[in-house]
């Protein structure tokens, strides 16, 4: 086996790290980190396909960002700043 780049060490750790941090998340932050991604992708999907985004996509990027707001608490802790 070679020896790793300094970049392959740097990325597995950095995956490492990730990987701690998403385990201490709830079930329920990690469900809206989940749709957060899905509606993203489609509504960006849209956007390149036809550039045109109805307002049934603006609703549910509402929805998930507000969703994401109370999950992680984003109001609160960028409030005290």
């Amino acid at each position: 086996m070679s020896k790793k780049e300094a970049w392959e060490v740097e990325y597995e750790k950095k995956q490492k790290e990730l990987a701690v941090g998403i385990s201490k998340l709830s079930n329920e932050q990690i469900e809206s980190i989940d749709k957060t991604i899905k509606h993203l992708f489609s509504i960006l999907n849209n956007i390149s396909e036809v550039y045109d985004i109805d307002l049934a996509d603006v609703r549910k990027l509402q929805d998930i960002a507000w969703e994401l707001n109370h999950k992680f608490q984003y109001e609160k802790r960028h409030k005290s700043k």
